[in-house]
């Protein structure tokens, strides 16, 4: 069947062009036996038993890809079964691209790695964590290296989507769009706020994604085969968006990166378009290596659901000596999760107030309307006042009763390293209303 969308986004089943039925009956496939096309890769198709399929225009029947590099590409011969060396080689190549960057750890390092091989790989893999690419400071190369990815993926660099504000409604539609329209790399630019989507949240963690078509009561789904990223200085996630991310941090150590010079290439682009074939052939021998050795398990971290991805670009990485993968991940975990965050620093601030006793929610909203806890997680503050602090915020008369709402589905979440979390401790007799506690999976030192 071939559609087009209209205007209102909609698909309409339309006639396909002569010239494109004339060309079809060339190949005379009989009633009902014509293939199916998933997808036009600009990389080398790697089937799932590990085998390489390179034949320019080709189709292949196996991922129901047609592979269709850009006009000139010359792609290296890939051994089946690369030795010490050959794989030795690739790792130099890919470390050369990536030497001027000062990556805040090895493990940071690796994960950019693990970005490179991602869109290599993608359509071998149910879902993809998103990969935060942050720094302490503007400048520091953030952009360059989506860049990287993005010619290494497809040829040409991708362009950058500003992110919505969070928890708006233009994340829905932005990214089903942004599907739709089959793109395979999804980098969001220069985020501000705190990243808290749920629909991105959704999108990460599932195969498809569905959303309803604009001005109708319609749905429809699209397939998710991309690869997600989010660039920003010193990045803030909500709690849910950590858990399906993982950390490439780097740190220039001056304040104006931007300045710096004597580059070993200083038009890393153009020499990263110039040098394609050599890496893409370069991660396709460190694939084709893992494949060869029988596909060893990787020694790191499990995040989420993304069990596929770190089994398969965790082993990759694991074989080739790259062995700081995911390494990072408890002290992105810590840094990134703003709500985190601000939750511990609120239960401790009650702590301060009551210790170990119970207190009931009444109790709660009078000590936060006598302003005697400075700083309120976004959650609650939201239905207090218009600001974390709320020093001119008004009260809300049904304050106390949202308050015990978000309480309730916060009871025994731990938050931070103080393992701090709320608890009910029965029932207040009199007033026939629960009462809480603060407690502590570890002593209070």
């Amino acid at each position: 069947v071939f559609v087009k969308k209209t205007a209102d986004g909609s698909l309409e089943a339309v006639f396909p062009p002569t010239s494109l039925c004339e060309e079809l009956t060339v190949f005379n496939y009989p009633e009902g036996t014509f293939p199916t096309i998933e997808g036009i890769a600009r990389t080398p198709l790697i089937r799932p038993d590990g085998s390489i399929f390179c034949i320019p225009g080709g189709y292949d029947p196996r991922t129901k890809t047609i592979y269709a590099p850009p006009a000139g590409f010359e792609l290296p011969p890939v051994p089946e079964q690369p030795t010490d060396e050959q794989i030795a080689e690739a790792k130099q190549r890919i470390l050369e691209l990536i030497q001027d960057f000062q990556f805040e750890s090895t493990s940071d390092r690796d994960n950019f790695i693990a970005f490179l091989l991602t869109p290599l790989v993608r359509h071998l893999i149910d879902v993809v964590p998103l990969v935060i690419v942050d720094s302490p400071v503007a400048g520091a190369g953030k952009g360059l290296l989506t860049d990287l990815v993005a010619i290494v993926a497809t040829g040409e660099v991708a362009a950058a989507i500003p992110p919505p504000a969070s928890g708006k409604s233009e994340w829905p539609k932005l990214i089903f769009s942004l599907l739709d329209s089959g793109r395979s790399l999804i980098i969001f630019d220069n985020l501000r706020d705190t990243l808290n989507s749920a629909a991105l949240e959704a999108a990460l963690t599932k195969p498809y994604f569905r959303s309803r078509i604009l001005g109708r009561s319609e749905e429809r789904v699209v397939k998710n085969s991309a690869t997600w990223a989010v660039t920003g200085t010193n990045v803030s996630l909500s709690s849910d968006a950590v858990r399906r991310s993982y950390l490439v941090r780097v740190d220039p150590k001056v304040a104006q990166p931007y300045l710096r010079r004597n580059f070993t290439h200083p038009d890393l682009v153009e020499y990263c378009k110039q040098q394609r074939g050599n890496l893409l052939a370069a991660l396709l021998i460190l694939i084709r290596g893992w494949y060869a050795a029988g596909r060893p398990a990787p020694d790191t971290i499990t995040i989420g659901t993304f069990t596929r991805w770190r089994a398969l670009v965790g082993g990759v990485l694991g074989h080739a000596g790259f062995d700081q993968f995911l390494k990072n991940q408890r002290m992105f975990f810590g840094q990134a999760d703003k709500e985190n965050e601000e939750w511990e620093s609120f239960l401790l601030q009650i702590y301060k107030h009551w210790g170990g006793e119970a207190w009931r929610v009444s109790d709660l909203v009078q000590l936060i309307e006598g302003r005697q806890i400075p700083e309120l997680p976004h959650e609650i503050a939201a239905v207090f006042g218009t600001t974390t602090t709320h020093a001119q915020a008004k009260a809300n008369p049904l304050f106390a009763v949202k308050i015990g709402h978000i309480l309730r589905t916060r009871l025994k979440r731990r938050f931070g390293s103080s393992e701090v979390f709320i608890d009910k401790s029965g029932t207040d007799t009199r007033q026939k209303v629960a009462l809480y506690q603060i407690k502590f999976s570890k002593p209070n030192l």
